[in-house]
């Protein structure tokens, strides 16, 4: 796999891991402050979770390949995620 071909293919899983988190946060906003949603709610902020991090993940990566972090940085997946928010 080509280095043009790595980037893509993070870029897109990032853009996938981002359409998916904007859909969750649509369904947490609509639910917020309805009594009967608790479950329903919960349910979606905690699905939040996974694409947040997919995405903070491939934006190191994407990092990584770009020689601007090194690789297993953890400040840096934090940061990313932080911006993410």
């Amino acid at each position: 796999m080509t280095p043009e071909q790595r980037v893509e293919l993070l870029t897109d899983y990032r853009d996938q891991a981002d359409a998916y988190r904007l859909e969750l946060q649509a369904i947490v906003d609509k639910l917020e402050g309805r009594e009967d949603s608790f479950y329903g709610r919960a349910t979606a902020l905690f699905g939040l979770l996974d694409p947040e991090a997919r995405g903070a993940w491939a934006d190191h990566m994407l990092a990584v390949l770009e020689g601007s972090a090194e690789f297993g940085d953890l400040d840096l997946l934090r940061k990313a995620a932080a911006r993410r928010e």
